[in-house]
């Protein structure tokens, strides 16, 4: 889906947005995109698209990493990484 912006300037500061569905098993992205006419002024810009995509790397950033902590799967390895090193201070202690 794409949210179309009416000039370059509003195209260049508007982000990518993110929305999840209630039960956080899906995910869209609506990107921004700035479509300018044939009968623009400036002949450098007529008939020209611009638009944001979503790279490669963040999209598997999302589904590896990101995707995790709906469901708590990086709540639980953190607890662990602190329970581990508590008990290896507590041997080092004795």
């Amino acid at each position: 889906m794409d949210k179309n912006q009416p000039n370059g300037g509003l195209w260049i500061i508007e982000d990518l947005e993110w929305k999840e569905t209630d039960d956080k098993t899906e995910t869209d992205n609506i990107s921004v995109a700035c479509n300018l006419p044939q009968t623009e002024l400036i002949p450098i810009f007529k008939s020209m698209h611009y638009c944001k995509v979503l790279s490669p790397f963040r999209a598997l950033e999302y589904i590896y990493v990101d995707s995790q902590y709906a469901f708590g799967g990086y709540q639980a390895q953190q607890e662990s990484i602190i329970d581990e090193e508590e008990s290896v201070i507590k041997f080092l202690a004795q």
